[in-house]
């Protein structure tokens, strides 16, 4: 299940032709409301991220090989970043910030040939050497994101990224 559902089929399509070309980095921004004091913690933000992360890991039909994560938290505001190594040449950079500021989910795939985006309502892509993106999938309602059951890649992906926090050290995933 993909965290961007409503965009799955058009960004699908342009991975799969290659318009992309081969994928050098993923970025990912998630601003949400903050949790409620009796679920806030690392474990509550390292899961967040985990559910971001596994669900862009099944659209590029990878799997991760190693995370390196730090959280900060400081006057209401918590935060969680995250870098998971898919292989040699493909890195996902997540940043997560829990705040009362208003949501925002971005994710932007770089590539050879160009660069995709998405807010998980509309779709943009540009060619590379062209000065704007263009529309490839416009939604007519704000996106509506559906979160990733729990399942073994995004438990294993939340241990991992717990560990890294708490041994600050990127550690390695053999089965994620």
């Amino acid at each position: 299940m993909l965290q961007y559902a409503k965009c799955h089929k058009a960004m699908d399509r342009f991975l799969k032709t290659g318009r992309i070309g081969s994928i050098g980095h993923i970025s990912c921004i998630d601003r949400r409301e903050p949790a409620s004091e009796e679920v806030a913690g690392t474990e509550h933000y390292a899961a967040a991220g985990a559910s971001q992360l596994a669900a862009i890991c099944e659209l590029l039909g990878h799997s991760p090989v190693s995370v390196t994560a730090r959280t900060r938290g400081a006057g209401g505001v918590a935060s969680v970043q995250v870098f998971l190594q898919l292989d040699e040449q493909t890195g996902i950079h997540y940043f997560g910030t829990f705040d009362a500021a208003p949501a925002e989910h971005q994710l932007w795939i770089e590539g050879s040939n160009g660069s995709l985006q998405t807010d998980g309502n509309s779709v943009w892509w540009r060619k590379r050497g062209w000065p704007k993106f263009i529309p490839t999938r416009i939604g007519l309602f704000r996106a509506r994101l559906i979160t990733p059951p729990a399942n073994s890649t995004v438990d294993s992906l939340t241990a991992a990224i717990i560990e890294s926090i708490r041994c600050q050290e990127t550690v390695g995933l053999t089965e994620a």
